[in-house]
């Protein structure tokens, strides 16, 4: 089976939903989660150019805690999925649930660094990848600027933004202490031949109701990471759907996000 299906089949799923349930357009749905009162206390900056050849698609926004916090925040990349067009009208890091995401993270005391990248199509995964290690470059050499611990970064990954997972989790970064992944089209790649010293943890929430062949390739990176002995913890929402943070207002949604920033708090030293 090859990756291109995942791609073909990653968008529409949403779209799928969306025309059951008479959801809105994609960029307009919210978080299932009650934000907190204290989330117009806290920072954004927005529309920043991260990549080293800037392009009017490599924009990101920071969502910092309040200005009465006083200590550098770890830092959390939320990346979308896709394939996502060029000529979208509202750009991913706009999309109302990732500004969501990002007052959210930043009211448990994380700065959420939320991005466009260049997910076009399968011919963009290289062009993908390297967007998010000039995000992640671009955090660290601006730490200062920020108040950011460029020494503590999170990655919650969503969707297609998925495929992503492996490749940071072979421990290339000690910087990055945890991965989570939400509906995650997850891949297999090829064995590093460097030897790791630190390998992050990970948080892979397996929605049960998602299509066959999607969960197929969730599975097969499942059992390569147990074999490979990452850190990796394992949440199988029986009754979830695919993007079910934007299509089941259920108690179970709402435990698995929080489950996920618990995680990451942990994981980053959070208290």
């Amino acid at each position: 089976i090859k990756l291109w299906i995942l791609f073909a089949t990653g968008l529409s799923l949403f779209l799928e939903a969306t025309a059951q349930q008479k959801q809105p357009a994609v960029w307009e749905a919210r978080l299932l989660y009650p934000l907190p009162a204290d989330t117009n206390t806290i920072q954004i900056q927005r529309n920043i150019n991260y990549a080293r050849k800037p392009d009017s698609f490599t924009l990101l926004d920071i969502y910092k805690p309040s200005a009465q916090s006083k200590s550098n925040a770890p830092v959390v990349l939320l990346v979308h999925g896709g394939p996502v067009s060029p000529a979208i009208p509202v750009k991913p890091k706009d999309w109302t649930i990732y500004k969501d995401y990002g007052k959210l993270l930043a009211s448990k005391g994380l700065c959420a660094v939320v991005l466009n990248h260049r997910l076009f199509d399968k011919e963009n995964m290289t062009q993908s990848r390297m967007d998010l290690l000039d995000a992640i470059e671009y955090v660290k050499k601006n730490a200062a600027t920020y108040q950011l611990q460029s020494n503590a970064i999170g990655i919650w990954m969503f969707s297609f933004g998925g495929t992503h997972v492996d490749f940071f989790a072979q421990g290339k970064d000690s910087t990055i202490k945890a991965l989570v992944s939400f509906y995650g089209f997850l891949d297999v790649k090829s064995a590093t031949t460097d030897v790791a010293s630190f390998k992050p943890a990970q948080l892979i929430v397996r929605c049960g109701l998602d299509k066959p062949t999607l969960l197929s390739f969730t599975d097969r990176y499942i059992a390569q990471a147990l074999q490979r002995n990452y850190s990796i913890e394992i949440v199988n929402y029986s009754d979830g759907k695919h993007a079910f943070d934007m299509m089941q207002p259920t108690e179970q949604t709402q435990l698995l996000i929080d489950k996920a920033i618990a995680f990451l708090q942990q994981r980053l030293s959070v208290h």
